[in-house]
């Protein structure tokens, strides 16, 4: 043997491998003949995306334009209502603080919608038609009727001018101004993001607790001490809105709301919710001196608008994580196919009724062997409807029914009606097949009477 030369074993040649640097374990193999069934090589599989790669398109708004505008929308819907409740009360205070912070809100949200749009014409386009079923139209109309609504209603009780007008504003506003509230929440959960499409039963529902918590903070910040009873009432009832079904859309989404519990999303709803308890706190607690209370008034409704605030821009970032990660998208999707699968399987398994397949026994021959019976058969149509087949003894004549029922039950009842000594009724072999109409029966007794009057007719 040269030098160059590598001595063979029974393994192959001595100090190489394969290109997948895999050796042939024969001992392994030998002691796995004895088992009844073999080891799995190869282990579950874990889910990974191609190449690492997003599978939806994250949304390309501008997390600041439409953030700000799920906020800001919120904010002056629900302060439209205390507008207008507080003229019902007679706080010309709080009704003007609400009234001029509904239109500096609708404002500036139309102006983040249409800074992300990038041109007016943009949102003007979206006027063209009406359709119900798309919350991005529908948002637009309300918000084409809302903001002049706003406008007038400020206006009016700015400058006293024009109340009849100021009244339809304000009324009208606040007729609106709910819907503007929650269509932001439809708005977001009418995509394909996972942490807004699978939260599309609650999110509508937190954001009007945002926006009445916000609407009610800046009631507290601005209103008048004595005029601050409805927006403490209306700031605590919506924190308290927004976290309980904020908490629910958590927990039922499972996975999916991890975005929400973690990394700069989680973070952000982490600070929302602290600043809700620890603001909806100090307005219920809040005692003391008149000058203490204006101070702890206006501290809790700070801590309510950003906390409101911290929350939209919360969930807005959890929304562009989930869809940056493609196990939120695949894996509820699999889940869902599983679940729907072990239904169907269920439901058929449930349901399923063995095929009336019973023949009864025959008169013994002169050979003492029984001889085979008739028997009835049911099959499915392509088409999902049952049929029934007879066939005699011999296998020799098959009769087929006349129509298709619905069910595997209504085929074996028509089947028994019609051949009962096939489908084991108990009736002798050599019984006549019943009748399967009354036409038939009249029919046959007719023709029995002619039959005998022809007969005795010749007999004479």
């Amino acid at each position: 043997m040269s030098g160059n030369e590598a001595p063979v074993t029974r393994e192959g040649v001595e100090g190489a491998r394969t290109g997948r640097e895999a050796t042939a374990d024969f001992t392994t193999r030998r002691k796995r003949r004895g088992r009844r069934g073999e080891t799995p090589m190869v282990p579950e599989a874990e889910f990974r995306s191609y190449y690492g790669q997003p599978i939806l398109n994250k949304p390309v708004w501008s997390s600041t334009d439409i953030a700000g505008y799920l906020f800001l929308g919120g904010l002056a819907g629900a302060s439209s209502v205390i507008g207008a409740a507080a003229d019902v009360r007679g706080e010309d205070g709080l009704a003007r603080v609400s009234k001029t912070g509904a239109a500096a809100a609708a404002t500036l949200s139309l102006a983040a919608l249409v800074h992300d749009l990038g041109k007016p014409t943009r949102f003007l386009n979206m006027l063209r038609v009406i359709k119900v079923t798309s919350p991005m139209n529908v948002g637009a109309w309300l918000l084409s009727a809302y903001g002049p609504a706003t406008v007038v209603a400020a206006g009016s009780d700015l400058t006293g001018r024009l109340r009849p007008l100021g009244v339809a504003g304000t009324a009208g506003a606040a007729m609106i101004g709910p819907a503007i509230a929650a269509y932001t929440g439809a708005l977001i959960s009418d995509t394909a993001v996972p942490a807004w499409h699978d939260g599309y039963r609650e999110m509508p529902f937190a954001f009007v607790g945002s926006g009445a918590m916000a609407a009610g903070g800046l009631g507290l910040l601005l209103a008048p001490s004595d005029q601050r009873q409805v927006p403490r009432r209306v700031g605590v009832l919506g924190a308290a809105t927004e976290i309980g079904f904020l908490k629910a859309m958590e927990h039922r989404l499972g996975e999916v709301a991890e975005p929400y519990r973690s990394g700069r999303s989680g973070r952000l709803m982490k600070a929302g919710e602290g600043l809700a308890v620890v603001g909806s706190a100090t307005a219920l607690l809040s005692r003391g001196s008149s000058r203490v209370r204006r101070t702890a008034d206006a501290a809790s409704g700070a801590m309510l608008l950003a906390g409101s605030a911290l929350t939209r821009f919360g969930i807005f970032s959890a929304g562009i994580a989930s869809a940056e990660d493609p196990r939120y998208t695949v894996k509820p999707q699999r889940q869902r196919l599983l679940e729907q699968r072990q239904a169907v399987k269920a439901a058929e398994t449930s349901s399923a009724v063995p095929t009336p397949r019973v023949a009864t026994k025959k008169p013994a021959a002169a050979n003492h062997e029984e001889a085979p019976a008739p028997t009835v058969d049911m099959w499915q149509q392509e088409d999902g409807m049952w049929r029934w087949r007879w066939r005699s003894s011999d296998a020799s004549t098959e009769l087929v029914s006349h129509q298709a029922y619905d069910s595997l039950e209504e085929a074996a009842r028509s089947a028994q009606e019609a051949y009962p000594e096939a489908m084991g009724s108990g009736t002798p072999a050599g019984a006549p097949e019943p009748i399967e109409h009354p036409a038939v029966a009249v029919a046959t007794v007719v023709g029995a009477v002619v039959a005998g009057a022809i007969r005795r007719w010749r007999r004479r």
